[in-house]
């Protein structure tokens, strides 16, 4: 048998190992056939299942879940909505028989504006399989109702100009408004009076009040809020 020598270093004496080559042969050989069943294994799992995740697709059943509205029927005061939720991403969808762009996520939103005080809108999604179902969900688009003046010894609203958390400044101006009960006496911070602006300057509404606040350097508001206080001919107080 014909024997193949190689050599190996221990230390400074180099030794000679004598394998059979035919061994080295058989080696390889297992190893080739390993390698090409082990490549044959995956290529037919990954086939597989490729095949499966395309029958999945194919029969998957289709659904619609609603997160805006979730009610099927609903009274709005503004006429922009928009109707959100998801379904199966293989899918397809409409909205009154207008096609709709779902995401990879298949999740959808899309915007309606209301015509009328009554409007109804069908959802339908068909799968790959040509499989449909269908949900309607039903608007009633009711105007808010004008505003009108306090009635009662109340304060209905107060608003800051500008708005927001601020950083000011020494110098800096804030002015205040609120809507209260007409011909009350309003006072602000630091007893700063505020004065009921004509009807001229605020579309018609009574007790509307306005003043204007110029920050000092000695204001600190850390702690302190700005008060309004109510007060009327009777001497009630708020």
């Amino acid at each position: 048998m014909y024997r193949e020598k190689f050599w190996i270093t221990l230390g400074f004496c180099p030794l000679p190992l004598t394998l059979p080559l035919n061994l080295f042969q058989q080696n390889l050989m297992n190893k080739n056939r390993s390698s090409f069943f082990t490549r044959k294994i995956f290529t037919g799992l990954t086939l597989a299942f490729f095949l499966q995740n395309v029958t999945a697709q194919e029969n998957q059943a289709p659904f619609i879940k609603l997160v805006n509205p979730t009610k099927e029927k609903n009274t709005v005061n503004v006429a922009r909505q928009f109707i959100i939720g998801s379904t199966c991403k293989t899918c397809t969808l409409t909205i009154n028989n207008l096609p709709v762009k779902l995401y990879n996520t298949g999740g959808f939103a899309f915007e309606i504006k209301m015509q009328g005080a009554d409007s109804m809108f069908t959802i339908m999604v068909t799968a790959p399989g040509k499989k449909s179902i269908t949900k309607k969900v039903s608007y009633n688009f009711a105007l808010p109702k004008p505003p009108e003046p306090v009635v009662i010894f109340d304060i209905e609203s107060i608003q800051t100009f500008p708005e927001g958390n601020l950083v000011l400044m020494p110098g800096d101006k804030i002015q205040f408004r609120v809507k209260t009960l007409p011909g009350v006496k309003v006072t602000g911070y630091k007893n700063m009076p505020m004065y009921e602006m004509p009807v001229a300057f605020t579309g018609g509404m009574k007790g509307i009040y306005q003043a204007e606040y110029t920050i000092l350097s000695t204001d600190s508001f850390s702690s302190v809020k700005f008060p309004v206080t109510l007060a009327d001919v009777n001497g009630q107080r708020m």
